[in-house]
């Protein structure tokens, strides 16, 4: 795991940005507004959905499963 500074990643935006505008397409998978967001510490809860929905939280691995019959019902 690389840890890169959070400057240097805000830096990073605007660059690319200018990148993506002089070649004219997409070079980089990101911008200024999500190089800023990928800086912020966000954190958050499920507890309201809890609360009001009765959400349980299930690992990723409960839900593939269910997500692949899903899929294959709607693809055919």
């Amino acid at each position: 795991r690389i840890r890169v500074p959070s400057a240097a990643i805000r830096a990073a935006g605007p660059v690319a940005e200018v990148v993506d505008a002089v070649a004219d397409r997409r070079m980089f998978p990101f911008d200024r507004q999500m190089a800023t967001l990928a800086t912020q510490r966000l954190f958050y809860s499920s507890r309201k959905a809890s609360e009001e929905l009765g959400y349980e939280y299930r690992p990723l691995e409960a839900h593939v499963p269910e997500a692949m019959e899903w899929y294959e019902a709607e693809v055919q």
